[in-house]
């Protein structure tokens, strides 16, 4: 899947589908600690465009590209977005924000080539997202440990890329496929970084709804898991967002949060000028429906989920 969210382009979400916003002074706060700078990891849900990233598909590098200037990385841009709500960071440099995005994921991602083909051959994984940044990023961008979030937003892909094989133990599976989500977790861990956010996967379908349910329980208790490993270091915070749960909440009441499609979605999605012109295509106005295709949500839906969470964080 290539459009992003939260963190990014969809531009929270495509960058050429995003209308131009003011940027607005933001803040922060997990768990009651200021946050000065956010570092996400994960896949389309997540990642943003960028002048050095990969077309659609990230912010900077990709398979051929995987290691990083000093000049790359002081000058690349986040390509005009409408949905990046958690940080406000919709357009330009990332140093030049309120709350500086430094955002590595790559759209179609899995957790590792490990035990999951790569959607393409320029695709980079979480795992590989992780090892790239910490070879060539982190000691160019030198970002504070006690007060930078890292997120982790990873296995839509991976449930629906496995959803349909047969002979298979999904707990086993996702149990393995989340081990190496952990193992770069405690790579950022070993390279000084305290406060971790992870989220889990949205029940995009009722085919998907029992493996989703199992790796999102596998991620929570993998969750635990790193925090028992780490209880005597007071200064780690882990917080886990249910987007399951959420998604649940804003479709159980949809009329609620203004929309007025959230079963389908604008056919004509990816025109360039849908967002301005949509009843040229016979659509609504985009922020109408709760999916934006058959695979990701609208701008609307990306701001009601950053609102909630910079609450619940909080």
């Amino acid at each position: 899947m290539r459009i992003s969210t939260l963190f990014g382009s969809f531009g929270l979400l495509v960058a050429s589908y995003a209308a131009p916003l003011e940027r607005r002074a933001n803040s922060l706060t997990f768990k009651g600690k200021e946050i000065t700078h956010f570092l996400a990891f994960g896949d389309s849900y997540t990642y943003i465009d960028g002048t050095y990233g990969h077309p659609a598909y990230s912010f900077i590098g990709d398979t051929f590209h995987s290691v990083y200037t000093k000049e790359e990385l002081e000058t690349n841009e986040i390509k005009l977005n409408s949905t990046e709500y958690l940080t406000g960071c919709y357009n330009g440099r990332p140093g030049d924000c309120d709350i500086p995005l430094w955002n590595f994921a790559f759209a179609g991602a899995d957790t590792t080539s490990a035990l999951l083909m790569p959607h393409h051959d320029y695709t980079v994984n979480l795992e590989d997202q992780v090892i790239n940044y910490l070879n060539s990023a982190d000691s160019v961008l030198e970002l504070p440990r006690s007060s930078t979030l890292v997120a982790f937003w990873i296995g839509i892909n991976d449930v629906n890329d496995s959803n349909k094989w047969k002979n298979v133990t999904f707990t086993d599976f996702y149990q393995a496929d989340i081990d190496y989500l952990y193992a770069s977790v405690e790579k950022m861990y070993s390279a000084g970084y305290k406060n971790f956010l992870f989220m889990n996967v949205p029940t995009r379908n009722e085919a998907l709804r029992n493996n989703t349910a199992i790796w999102n329980t596998i991620l929570e208790k993998e969750r635990h898991s790193f925090n028992r490993r780490h209880i005597k270091d007071p200064e780690v915070e882990t917080y886990k967002y249910d987007v399951d749960k959420e998604f649940k909440k804003i479709l159980e009441h949809p009329t609620r949060y203004g929309f007025e499609n959230w079963t389908g979605y604008c056919a004509s999605y990816a025109q360039p000028d849908v967002i301005w012109n949509y009843a040229k295509y016979g659509c609504l106005p985009i922020d109408k429906y709760f999916w934006f295709n058959g695979g990701h949500i609208t701008y609307r839906t990306h701001q009601i989920i950053a609102e909630d969470l910079k609450k619940a964080m909080a």
